[in-house]
């Protein structure tokens, strides 16, 4: 079905009813209530990764809860035990119903891959390296250097030199 082709609609969210509702078009209503006039809630990215987040509040209590969870939990049901949300090709951005789904961790994974979002290389924010730095090192062992010299250079494990000059890590994945 798709929801975005469609006049949006709105459901009441479980757990939420009478607070917030999810619209099929993955947007988040906080209900009039008191001490709130309500309205659409502006979703804001998440860290480093950027996933689409509320605030909302229920029960006396605020809480930061994810867009793409809160309307999977409206329109496709409850999450089933070991899944997570996972969004489809078009992306994080899109928390419509149409690009949400429960998936393994394994496909939330290759979700990430296809969509550039996995914090590998210089995304992860433990890097110590960068793709300019791990080409030189990779094209100085092809010279014939010693990972031994090179891992004390770079201050790294042999282990370490060694996995990335066998392309083990540091790898483009395409899908």
């Amino acid at each position: 079905m798709n929801y975005l082709a469609m006049p949006e609609q709105w459901r009441d969210i479980p757990g939420l009813e009478g607070c917030y509702q999810a619209s099929s078009h993955g947007r988040i209503y906080s209900l009039p209530r008191h001490g709130t006039l309500g309205g659409i809630r502006k979703p804001y990215p998440s860290g480093k990764y950027g996933r689409l987040m509320v605030l909302i509040s229920a029960g006396g209590k605020r809480k930061n809860c994810y867009v793409g969870a809160l309307v999977a939990r409206t329109w496709i049901g409850q999450r089933p035990a070991g899944q997570q949300v996972c969004h489809g090709p078009a992306g994080q951005n899109d928390c419509s119903p149409d690009n949400l789904y429960y998936g393994t961790p394994k496909r939330n994974q290759a979700d990430r891959w296809r969509d550039g979002t996995e914090p590998a290389g210089e995304q992860n924010g433990r890097a110590k390296l960068t793709w300019e730095l791990v080409g030189q090192i990779r094209q100085r062992a092809l010279a014939g250097e010693s990972q031994a010299s090179l891992a004390r250079e770079f201050e790294m494990g042999r282990t370490t030199i060694g996995m990335l000059v066998r392309g083990e890590t540091w790898v483009i994945r395409t899908g």
